[in-house]
């Protein structure tokens, strides 16, 4: 390795070992440094748009699966979870999760890949959001990811979420911000073209939970959407 040789060439020079080293050294810094400039030039090219072309380095999905290691929950519930890849994700550092979807062939492919992963701690429960197969204050954390667009009674969702939820459990819910494409009433089956992130905010507030937080982000290509956190008390 260059840097290797960088060294070494350093170390012979105070030794006097190697000749003529201040030009050897020279040669290799310059080879160093025009690296580390190639390197600079294609970031440089590729800023505002790296996002797009780093999958082949694993990308966001490497990401979130590092991030799902840092989750150390007993008991997960996910809401919606559709095919599972949050789930299963989840299912690798914490001690149970409960995959709950309205679609049983949703939660037959859930099924199937933690058996090709080896995950033997994710239940599978059919269910709707305005009533969750799961017992009271069993949950410390749980995700509602884009769920309660398709709940006939958001509010009555977020008593559901209160029920499940033990004290001091956390939630996480993730979904679109009020818009105007009726075509995905038809289409993605939306009872709700959205909703006014700070209502939410207070329908939580009404069900006594505490630390809330709202962020709302712009997706590109897709409809604007807000993220919540907060604690039962």
């Amino acid at each position: 390795r260059v840097d290797d040789a960088l060294h070494a060439t350093r170390a012979g020079i105070e030794e006097g070992i190697v000749e003529g080293g201040g030009i050897a050294l020279l040669k290799i810094q310059d080879t160093l440094n025009a690296r580390r400039g190639k390197t600079q030039e294609f970031f440089d090219e590729l800023a505002g748009d790296y996002h797009n072309l780093v999958a082949p380095g694993g990308g966001l999905e490497a990401l979130l699966r590092g991030l799902a290691w840092c989750i150390k929950s007993k008991n997960v519930i996910d809401v919606g979870c559709g095919e599972g890849d949050l789930s299963l994700l989840l299912a690798r550092s914490c001690e149970k999760v409960t995959a709950i979807d309205i679609s049983p062939k949703m939660l037959e492919h859930v099924q199937a890949q933690a058996k090709i992963q080896n995950l033997s701690n994710i239940t599978a429960s059919i269910g709707d959001v305005d009533q969750l197969p799961v017992n009271d204050l069993s949950a410390d954390l749980v995700f509602m990811s884009q769920v309660l667009h398709h709940s006939a009674q958001p509010s009555l969702a977020l008593q559901e979420l209160s029920r499940v939820l033990a004290p001091n459990g956390r939630f996480i819910i993730i979904d679109m911000l009020k818009h105007d494409q009726e075509w995905m009433r038809e289409k993605l089956g939306d009872l709700w073209l959205g909703f006014e992130a700070e209502e939410i905010c207070k329908l939580l507030t009404e069900q006594n939970f505490i630390d809330i937080k709202l962020e709302q982000m712009s997706i590109e290509n897709g409809l604007p959407l807000f993220l919540i956190t907060g604690q039962k008390k």
